[in-house]
């Protein structure tokens, strides 16, 4: 049975119980910030790697505009540069006057060349792709196709991640338009200027983007851990101060008033 002059004190204050209640509505409030900031780094992780694919999808098209405005650029045949099979040009390979076999590069051909390097320096993964290709290896996977299908109804990129384990890849498409120095390799395909022609797919592994997320919530885990020990060993230890104050207090009312 309670004494008189504690029962005066009241219950959330006396009886210890009671302050599991705020401490219950402390951990809930931690819970949710946690999964709320573990959904901002994955988001803001996303778009960095998203970022950086927009910038390769830019510095590609620009690169191909340069070639394209100079009507393809002359390289020295190597074993890694071959002429191309799929430029119909009748100056497409020349010799120099001291006897050097060039070959014209063209914007297409230039784009799968960067890409070969860019996967093997990088990791990366770009490549040039349309419905209709000159280039049969430039044809569309499953992923590509309903990208550029969307690019056809006005879509201006499409992002997705896909994949399963070490495959797992987030992708990033955008169209490519035809222009008029597009038009001396496209023209016979039907194309107008303003059209879509195809796309450049950008691919780069989840995993580090994954790693990165996970560091990251780790962090933030341990950061909200911590906060939640100090603020609920510091509102305890305020509560029993409180608690044996007011005890004091009524112990000290109890005994004037039985003077």
């Amino acid at each position: 049975m309670v004494p008189a002059a504690e029962s005066a004190v009241p219950r959330p204050i006396r009886l210890r119980r009671w302050w599991l209640v705020p401490l219950f509505v402390w951990a809930a409030v931690l819970v949710a910030s946690f999964q709320l900031q573990g959904a901002q780094i994955r988001k803001q992780a996303v778009e960095v790697a998203l970022e950086g694919a927009r910038n390769m999808f830019h510095m590609v098209l620009l690169t191909r505009a340069w070639n394209a405005s100079h009507g393809g650029v002359y390289v020295p045949v190597t074993p890694q540069t071959q002429p191309n099979p799929y430029l119909e040009h009748e100056r497409r390979d020349v010799v120099t006057t001291d006897g050097v076999e060039m070959t014209m590069i063209n914007p297409a051909y230039m784009t799968r060349l960067i890409a070969s390097m860019a996967e093997s320096e990088q990791g990366a993964v770009f490549r040039l792709t349309s419905l209709r290709p000159i280039r049969p290896a430039n044809a569309p996977d499953d992923w590509e196709r309903v990208a550029l299908t969307a690019f056809e109804r006005g879509e201006k990129e499409v992002v997705g991640v896909v994949g399963e384990g070490v495959a797992r890849a987030l992708r990033f498409m955008a169209p490519l338009p035809v222009t008029e120095p597009c038009l001396a390799c496209h023209a016979k395909q039907g194309y107008k200027v303003g059209e879509v022609r195809g796309g450049i797919s950008v691919s780069q592994a989840y995993a580090p983007i994954e790693r990165a997320v996970q560091a990251a919530v780790q962090r933030a885990a341990l950061v909200h851990g911590l906060i939640f020990i100090v603020v609920a060993a510091l509102g305890w230890l305020l509560l029993e101060m409180l608690r044996r104050r007011w005890l004091e207090l009524v112990g000290t009312v109890g005994a004037l008033e039985s003077a």
